[in-house]
């Protein structure tokens, strides 16, 4: 029973330093791929008339308009400008 409560509490640690290092990290990183550019070469790979690519060009935030950045972020978080990115 030691050995379980001990394997346990080593993947929740694992679990905190990953998902911690990772905010802390793309903090100011780039994020290299996301999950909707992996759902889309997934639909590319199944769909014969397409090619597989996966084109991303990320832009920097002051070079889009201040509308469209709320608009960005209103669309994935309405409460974001209240919590700062963390619920």
């Amino acid at each position: 029973m030691k050995r379980i409560w001990r394997i346990f509490l080593k993947i929740c640690l694992w679990f905190f330093i990953l998902s911690t290092g990772s905010t802390i990290i793309f903090r100011w990183l780039p994020v290299p791929v996301t999950p909707l550019m992996l759902m889309q070469c997934v639909n590319q790979m199944f769909d014969d008339k397409r090619d597989l690519r996966l084109k991303k060009d990320w832009v920097l935030l002051n070079e889009i308009s201040p509308n469209l950045q709320l608009a960005v972020v209103c669309s994935e978080d309405q409460n974001f400008l209240e919590h700062y990115g963390f619920d």
